[in-house]
């Protein structure tokens, strides 16, 4: 398992550096907004706060590890009641904050000799921390120059690869693939870049542009001891912008898209954009394109939104990259080529960008455009998951729980889907459920699972909304309610889901939670099994066997039972070889039979076994 090792080495170095606040005094608390690149808002958990200068360390908590800080030290910059803001220490390089990590704050008259002490052990470490380096550079792969944050979720979903563990039908269980969302719109600190000018008139205040985008910096920041102030980085912005600044251009043109400062405006947003897209800036040029996919604040128009990405993309900004491969993995306003997607996939990724990399990673793993290969797949998943991206992490962890290009590991999987699951990610919030329900790498907790599946289902989780209605249905972890089961199960439906048409329907069929109804069963079935759910085909053909709300008719029932045993649903396997048995429906086959009993007996199914050893036959 590529980088696990080197990782957590590295977090126990950082570990060794908190070491020496021991003797200062520790608040926690946690990120409830990352504001901008510079600037986290902290929901502390006590009574008591901090000061002004005091040292934040941010970080996730991973069971039986317990605390791994993320790169960088933050300083506490404004106290406000049970919330502080907090932005990096001079010259920090950082990674960026997730919402939901955890902060520990140092205070007390302490801190400066703690912190003097910090500046000791580093130099101390300073061998252990190139053994490290050694470690970690295979697995990381990552480039940490390009520091960027996430400051929305699109609208667009992006190639993903979450294995949904979803919860039994009958006894069975099913693994499928469901598209995710990405987080396309970002921001990056950006390089001035200034279109050529002739000599122009100044603002009244006489501010060169430069100038006056540092002054806007200043109060966007909240930098130099002066608090965030949007309306004034507005007017300083607005003063480099007027002089050909193109940086203040498109930080005008994210603020009025984001509202701050302001009333949230796309036109103006798109007008600031298009400014700094005639001058060349490629962040812009990304940005712009997303508000073409859209539709805001300009007329949706995916031929522009492609011809911005890759104008973008041609300045060599990695946001750009990414969205051009999206748009071509996806067949968006060009022909669908994963040829393509790959090669800007690729590029973006090896920029660092996380979106990036776990999509590559999904090219990999079902090779789409790129030679299959799940060991790719892991690496590249992994480094998405090292930069902080929930989609890579429950990749990565789905792969270590199956042995798919890596040693199988449940209980490294069980850390990183719960990494994943504090920052609030539905999909592995489900799949951590199916650990604990299942007992993989974790003790089996049924009341863990629920409380999960609960999370993942009211984000809208298909996957979830399932399995929190098995939990309800056979009293898993919550008190048995089959009415609620009939409520998940129904949910679930509405959003198409394979599995909940297909409980539903055998809700429906038995008069469980609901009132006994063979047609709405029947018809759950059919719209479950033309998306090649096992389960209901095989229960379309016990409706057809015992004559249940349809003529009673063998030969459709051995039809129907076949389609599942051919989808490898064990209980079609058995049924059918339980007509080619009986030569019900069929002509007696023994041979095939026999067959059939052994694919199902092979799967574990107890009644199969059963009739193989009747029949003297092993499996």
């Amino acid at each position: 398992m590529r980088g696990w090792k080197g990782y957590m080495l590295a977090a126990a170095v950082s570990m060794l550096a908190m070491n020496t606040f021991a003797h200062a005094e520790e608040l926690l608390g946690n990120v409830e907004e990352v504001m901008n690149l510079n600037n986290v808002r902290i929901r502390m958990d006590e009574g008591k706060m901090p000061k002004v200068g005091d040292k934040v360390t941010l970080g996730y908590e991973i069971p039986g590890e317990g605390f791994m800080a993320v790169k960088g030290v933050w300083i506490v910059a404004e106290v406000k009641y049970k919330e502080i803001t907090a932005m990096p220490a001079d010259g920090e390089d950082i990674s960026m904050p997730m919402i939901g990590y955890q902060a520990k704050i140092m205070t007390g008259d302490a801190v400066d000799e703690a912190m003097a002490s910090d500046d000791k052990a580093t130099e101390d470490t300073s061998k252990e921390s190139e053994l490290v380096k050694g470690q970690g550079e295979e697995a990381d792969g990552v480039i940490d120059d390009v520091e960027q944050q996430v400051v929305k979720q699109a609208d667009t979903p992006v190639v993903g690869d979450e294995e949904d563990a979803k919860g039994p039908m009958l006894g069975g269980d099913t693994i499928v693939k469901d598209p995710v969302e990405d987080q396309g719109m970002v921001e990056e600190t950006l390089v001035n870049e200034e279109v050529p000018t002739t000599d122009m008139d100044l603002k009244p205040q006489g501010v060169g542009r430069d100038q006056a985008y540092a002054k806007g910096d200043m109060y966007y920041y909240g930098q130099d001891g002066q608090a965030i102030d949007y309306k004034k980085a507005i007017e300083w912005y607005s003063i480099a912008a007027d002089q050909g600044h193109l940086d203040g251009m498109h930080r005008l043109g994210y603020m009025y898209e984001v509202g701050y400062g302001v009333e949230p405006n796309f036109k103006k947003a798109a007008e600031f954009y298009q400014k700094a897209v005639n001058g060349g800036l490629g962040i812009s040029m990304n940005n712009l394109g997303l508000l073409y996919y859209k539709g805001q604040g300009v007329p949706k128009n995916l031929g522009k939104a492609i011809e911005l990405y890759r104008m973008g993309a041609e300045t060599g900004d990695h946001h750009a990259m990414s969205n051009l491969g999206w748009m071509y993995s996806n067949g968006e306003g060009v022909p669908l080529d994963y040829t393509q997607a790959g090669v800007w996939y690729k590029k973006a990724a090896n920029l660092g960008n996380d979106n990036a990399q776990a999509n590559l990673g999904w090219l990999y793993e079902n090779g789409f455009g790129l030679a299959k290969s799940d060991e790719d797949a892991v690496y590249w998943y992994e480094q998405a998951a090292l930069n902080g991206n929930a989609t890579g992490m429950t990749n990565f962890a789905w792969m270590l729980d199956n042995g798919r290009g890596t040693n199988q590991d449940s209980a490294a999987a069980v850390k990183w889907y719960s990494v994943a699951s504090q920052q609030g990610y539905a999909h592995a919030q489900n799949n951590l459920g199916w650990m604990f329900q299942t007992g993989r790498g974790v003790p089996v907790d049924y009341a863990k699972a629920a409380q999960l599946y609960q999370q993942s289902a009211e984000q809208g989780y298909a996957s979830a909304m399932v399995n929190l209605g098995w939990m309800y249905q056979y009293g898993q972890g919550v008190t048995a309610d089959m009415k609620k089961a009939v409520e998940w199960y129904q949910k679930a439906a509405n959003l198409d889901h394979d599995l909940g048409l297909s409980n539903l329907g055998w809700m429906y069929m038995n008069g469980a939670g609901v009132s006994e109804n063979s047609n709405k069963a029947m018809e759950y079935f059919k719209r479950a099994a033309a998306k090649g759910e096992g389960g209901a085909m095989n229960n379309i053909g016990y409706m057809y066997e015992t004559g249940k709300g349809v003529p009673l008719d063998y030969f459709e029932a051995y039809k129907s039972y076949l389609q599942a045993a051919n989808t490898g649903n064990q209980y079609g396997q058995y049924n059918t070889a339980r007509l080619l048995q009986s030569g019900y429906g069929v002509s007696q086959d023994l041979d095939k039979a026999v067959m059939w009993y052994q694919e199902a007996a092979r799967q574990g199914h107890p009644e199969s076994q059963d009739e193989l050893r009747k029949l003297g036959k092993s499996w």
